[in-house]
């Protein structure tokens, strides 16, 4: 939801720079500058969603991130409140699900680390290439 807010938000702040540039255009008489104008407005709106579609894989990969981590507790904690008293308490605690939540909470931390070093990575490896 935040992700689309962000969006809608950075539309909304290129359909304001591309009318405000029409009008400029409009105002112009030599085709040289109407040009320059054009190739600079296409230039930042290019820019603009780049940078946006950056952002919002950049949520992706945090929210991914979570869910790996959180998704197993979800599943043991679904498997208690589903129960209705029926089983016995070390029947559905499972030890391979707790192995898994003992290793997937523990990795949040290093699995937002990756995320938050993505972009870096990425910038010094588009450079190197």
């Amino acid at each position: 939801l935040m992700l689309y807010h962000a969006w809608s938000k950075d539309r909304k702040i290129n359909k304001s720079a591309t009318a405000t540039t029409t009008t400029t255009n409009s105002e112009t008489n030599t085709n040289s500058a109407t040009d320059d104008n054009s190739i600079n407005r296409a230039s930042r709106k290019h820019k603009n969603n780049n940078l946006t579609r950056k952002f919002v894989w950049q949520g992706i990969w945090y929210v991914t991130s979570f869910q790996i981590a959180w998704f197993p507790w979800y599943v043991w904690q679904w498997i208690r409140i589903t129960d209705k008293g029926e089983m016995p308490a070390r029947q559905y605690e499972s030890v391979s699900l707790l192995y898994i939540l003992s290793i997937t909470h523990p990795s949040q931390g290093f699995l937002n680390s990756l995320v938050y070093f993505r972009p870096s990575y990425l910038k010094y490896r588009h450079r190197d290439e």
